[in-house]
């Protein structure tokens, strides 16, 4: 399992959320798979005012974290994360750090360069930068690629110095960089300058003068030494790109959608908000996943943001700003920023959104509908016009320029492909006509998610069974396939989603053109509220299944 550190805290890219699991997760990680005792725990979690169970809490935080899938191992006096069965970012990006110090000594500039930005690629776009060791693995990073850059090999970047520069106090051996970068482009003036403004900052901040460090490349820079090297085209940067788990490789064929995918594509590439509607079921979750791997496969940012966990529309902000990243301070006073003020996360949203690039994925946004399409126009409102975003939902945003891409059942044919395709990959020897397989589809109104878990079912069961359960297809279908996100795993919870109907109701749901009657679940989350909608976006009627 990844874990990442270097920016919000996630597991296999969904964010931790609660300050003490959190916590607790960070200390197993920092160990490094050594043992780490329950007393120490205790004083990552409360900093010295414990609860008075507090062995008993942190037993409780450490179940949570296996919740998450980790394999916490408990051990005499303490708790250990494996390290052989985790990935960590610091970890991956400090090996490449190495790694990149040793050819660059052997003189080989382009795999330094290459492995400097394949460690730079594990650090949000914006880093906070708020321990120690993230800000010196980060500082050496940005000296790797600036070496590599001075040397004539790859593009020069000065904005990850200028962060470091930036920094109260500012990063004096990143500030002497800058300035052979910024000359290193003929920009000699504003090297002079930034040097200038150093100086006079640690005169009245700190009442002492620069190092020698700053001091030898001014005098370097007043000499005219720092002359700027011969540089080829600099190449293409990789993109970024962010998506989960289930989404990186299909674990089945995309069938009948073919269109869909090509449609959606090209909506893309005109209009800044895409949104595909459907009930639930349909494969609204399915399609954008193979959009996403086929822009990712094309050489552009991708970044997928899953909202189906979230139980009010106050958490989708801060979920968005979780997965783009973005600093919560700016520079305020001063050319160099070393005073800081804490941006809300609105600010934070309009201050990340100029850095992207490519596909902005949302999906699942039904139940969250209002604060999503508050969130995604402020978006698309300060992002550069190569931003697109793409969302899934069970009723349109309702924003001025969004695309509608209305996602409807699949033909017979298709069907038909889908389940005898499913079938026979679970092992079964279809031994039905094209009639009763036909009935089947129009049983289940040609909806995916219903044809691939009855699939499942004909692996064992004849296909005239099959048919006659279908007088209670909740409990026919329901987990019949293992693997699968839990909203997926049946069509009760497909059909429910998340706040989208109540879950105790008499009514009935349509899937498609049929009715079917609502089977209670054991458990079932209350409906969500959602908020009233902001005056800058215009919300249709609902479009709910229920």
């Amino acid at each position: 399992m990844h874990i990442a550190t270097l920016g919000p805290l996630a597991v296999d890219g969904q964010p931790v959320r609660g300050e003490r699991l959190a916590a607790v997760l960070r200390a197993l990680v920092d160990a490094r798979g050594r043992v780490v005792s329950v007393s120490l725990l205790v004083d990552a979690v409360w900093d010295g005012t414990p609860p008075d169970d507090a062995t008993g809490a942190v037993q409780a935080l450490v179940s949570r974290v296996r919740r998450l899938g980790l394999p916490v191992v408990a051990v005499p006096g303490g708790y250990r994360l494996p390290a052989e069965e985790i990935t960590v970012d610091a970890v991956e990006a400090r090996a490449f750090v190495d790694q990149a110090r040793t050819v660059l000594r052997c003189g080989d500039l382009p795999a330094a360069r290459g492995l400097a930005d394949q460690a730079r690629a594990l650090f949000p776009e914006v880093p906070e930068l708020v321990s120690a060791e993230d800000t010196r693995l980060f500082a050496e990073v940005a000296a790797l690629r600036a070496q590599a850059a001075l040397a004539g090999v790859g593009s020069f970047d000065e904005v990850d110095l200028g962060r470091l520069v930036a920094r109260t106090p500012p990063d004096e051996p990143s500030a002497a960089l800058l300035v052979r970068v910024l000359a290193a482009q003929g920009r000699e003036a504003e090297a002079l300058e930034l040097v200038e403004r150093l100086r006079a900052d640690l005169a009245d901040r700190y009442g002492t003068d620069p190092s020698p460090v700053i001091t030898d490349v001014h005098l370097a820079l007043l000499r005219g030494e720092l002359t700027a090297p011969p540089v080829a085209a600099p190449p293409r940067q990789p993109a970024r790109i962010t998506l989960p788990a289930a989404w990186r490789r299909p674990m089945a064929a995309l069938v009948g959608r073919e269109r869909d995918v090509e449609a959606v594509t090209g909506a893309l590439a005109e209009t800044p908000v895409v949104t595909i509607v459907a009930t639930g079921g349909a494969g609204k979750t399915r399609l954008a996943a193979e959009v996403a791997r086929r822009t990712a496969a094309a050489g552009r940012a991708v970044r997928v943001i899953e909202l189906a966990g979230l139980r009010s529309p106050d958490e989708v902000l801060p979920t968005v700003l979780a997965a783009l990243g973005g600093a919560d301070t700016t520079a305020t006073g001063g050319n160099l920023g070393l005073e800081r003020r804490v941006l809300s996360p609105e600010e934070r949203l309009r201050a990340v959104a100029p850095d992207l690039d490519g596909l902005v994925v949302l999906d699942n946004c039904e139940h969250v509908l209002d604060a999503v399409a508050v969130v995604v126009a402020d978006l698309v409102a300060a992002a550069s016009p190569e931003v697109a975003v793409l969302a899934t939902s069970r009723a349109p945003l309702g924003l001025v320029g969004e695309l509608v891409h209305r996602l409807t059942a699949l033909p017979d044919a298709d069907a038909l492909a889908l389940v005898e395709s499913r079938a026979r990959a679970g092992g079964a020897v279809p031994t039905w006509d094209t009639e009763r397989a036909l009935a089947l589809c129009h049983r289940l109104d040609n909806l995916p998610l219903a044809l691939e878990l009855a699939a499942a079912r004909l692996r064992h069961m004849p296909i005239d069974d099959v048919l006659a359960g279908l007088t209670d297809r909740f409990a026919l279908l329901d987990d019949a396939l293992r693997g699968l996100p839990e909203r997926h795993a049946s069509l009760w919870r497909s059909s429910t989603g998340a706040g989208n109907c109540s879950p105790r109701t008499t009514a009935t749901c349509s899937s498609g053109s049929r009715s079917f009657p609502r089977r209670s679940p054991r458990t079932s989350p209350p409906p969500s509220r959602r908020p009233r909608t902001s005056a800058a976006v215009w919300r249709p009627s609902s479009n709910s299944p229920c």
